[in-house]
């Protein structure tokens, strides 16, 4: 729809209801297929787990509340 799509509106919703509802609402043939890794062309990251990537942010925005 150039530029006018509704696709960001649904992953933003559904990344607010994962972080709050945890992984173990999905579907194991959703979770399972990618067996918690994560390859990246992120210096650093290349190969990571997604739990790994998940605690950090969870750690960052946990830091970020207590700040303010």
């Amino acid at each position: 729809m150039v530029g006018w799509g509704a696709d960001c509106t649904g992953a933003t919703d559904g990344s607010i209801a994962g972080v709050m509802l945890g992984s173990k609402y999905l579907p194991g043939k959703w979770v399972s297929v990618f067996n918690d890794r994560l390859n990246t062309s992120v210096r650093g990251f290349e190969d990571v787990k997604i739990s790994a990537l998940a605690d950090r942010t969870f750690s960052l925005a946990k830091q970020s509340l207590e700040l303010n």
